[in-house]
C-alpha cells in the first residue's frame, strides 16, 4: 500500500512539473509572436484575440518538429501556395503545416467524443475519421477562398495598371520608372503590393526579367504570366513598350468579359435545378396533402 501511495504521489508530482514546465514555456514564446506588423489581423479586427495567439504560438512550436521532416515537394506545393495566398501572417510551410494537422487533431478530437457521447452505433467511428480529414483540409479551403479573392483583385486593378504603365512610359520615363510611378499612385490592393515587391527586387540586385519571373510564380495566374512574358520579350527585343503594354490591357479586359459572358450563361442553367426542385415539391404536395387527408378521414 505504501508503495502504491509513493508512486502516486510521484506520478503527480511529475505531472504537475511538466505541466506548469510546459506552460512557462508557451506563455514565454506567447510573449514572442510578433502582431504589431500584421496586416491581416488589423483588416479581421483579432489583433488582440487571445485563440489566435495561442494557435499561432502552438502552431510554431509544432513547426519545429515539422522541420524535421523530409516535405520535399509537398513543402514546395505548400509554399507555392501561400506565395499565392500573399503570405498570410508571414506563415511558413511548415508553421502551415502544423495548422493544418492543429485542425485534423480538434475535429477528429471531436468526432471521437461525439462517437462516445452517442453510444457508438448512432455516430459510426469511419464519420470521426471523415471529421479528421475534414480538420486537415480546412485551412485549405480558407487558403483557397483567399487566393480566389486575391485574383480577383489582380485581375480588376491590372487593367488600369497597365493604363498607368502606358501613359507613363508614353511621357518619357523608363520602364523602372514607371513602374514605381504605378506603386506610388495606383490603387491599394494585392497587384500594388507584388509589384513594389518586384521594385524591391530589382534594386537587391535581380534582373528586371528575374523579378517578373519570381512576380509570375507568386500570383499564378494566366493573365500575370502573360503580362511578365510579354514585358520580358519586350525588352529583350528592344520594342517600345507603350504598345505591348496596351495589347496587354485590351486583352485582359477582353478575357474579363468573357468570363462575364461564361457566368452569365451558366446562370439558367444554375438557377433550373432549385426551381425544378421547388416545382416538384409544390407538386408533391398539392398531391400528397388531400391524399392524407382522405386516407385519415376513412381511417376515422
Amino acid at each position: 500500500m505504501t508503495i502504491l501511495v509513493f508512486f502516486a504521489c510521484g506520478f503527480t508530482f511529475c505531472s504537475v512539473f511538466l505541466f506548469v514546465f510546459f506552460s512557462i514555456r508557451v506563455l514565454r514564446d506567447l510573449a514572442r509572436v510578433p502582431l504589431a506588423q500584421d496586416d491581416l489581423l488589423e483588416e479581421s479586427g483579432i489583433k488582440k484575440n487571445p485563440l489566435f495567439r495561442g494557435l499561432m504560438v502552438l502552431a510554431r512550436l509544432m513547426a519545429r518538429l515539422n522541420v524535421n521532416l523530409n516535405l520535399g515537394a509537398y513543402e514546395t506545393m505548400l509554399k507555392r501556395k501561400l506565395d499565392a495566398a500573399g503570405n498570410p501572417w508571414g506563415l511558413r510551410p511548415q508553421e502551415y503545416l502544423a495548422i493544418k494537422q492543429i485542425g485534423a487533431l480538434l475535429v477528429g478530437t471531436i468526432g471521437i467524443l461525439v462517437h462516445f457521447v452517442m453510444a457508438g452505433h448512432r455516430f459510426p467511428l469511419f464519420n470521426a475519421v471523415v471529421m479528421t480529414g475534414f480538420g486537415f483540409m480546412l485551412p485549405n479551403i480558407i487558403i483557397n477562398a483567399r487566393i480566389k479573392r486575391r485574383h480577383l483583385s489582380i485581375l480588376q486593378d491590372l487593367p488600369f495598371g497597365c493604363d498607368l504603365l502606358t501613359l507613363s512610359v508614353e511621357a518619357g520615363l523608363d520602364f523602372g520608372s514607371a513602374l514605381e510611378k504605378v506603386v506610388a499612385n495606383g490603387p491599394p490592393g494585392a497587384l500594388r503590393d507584388e509589384l513594389h515587391v518586384v521594385i524591391q527586387e530589382t534594386k537587391i540586385g535581380k534582373t528586371r526579367r528575374e523579378a517578373l519571373t519570381d512576380f509570375a510564380a507568386r500570383v499564378q495566374l494566366q493573365e500575370v504570366t502573360n503580362f511578365a512574358g510579354a514585358i520580358t520579350q519586350a525588352e529583350r527585343m528592344g520594342t517600345g513598350f507603350a504598345n505591348v503594354l496596351r495589347i496587354q490591357s485590351a486583352q485582359i479586359r477582353r478575357g474579363r468579359f468573357e468570363r462575364a459572358e461564361k457566368l452569365a450563361q451558366k446562370l439558367p442553367i444554375k438557377i433550373l435545378f432549385p426551381i425544378i426542385v421547388a416545382n416538384l415539391l409544390s407538386i408533391g404536395i398539392i398531391l400528397v396533402v388531400p391524399l392524407l387527408s382522405t386516407i385519415t378521414q376513412s381511417v376515422r
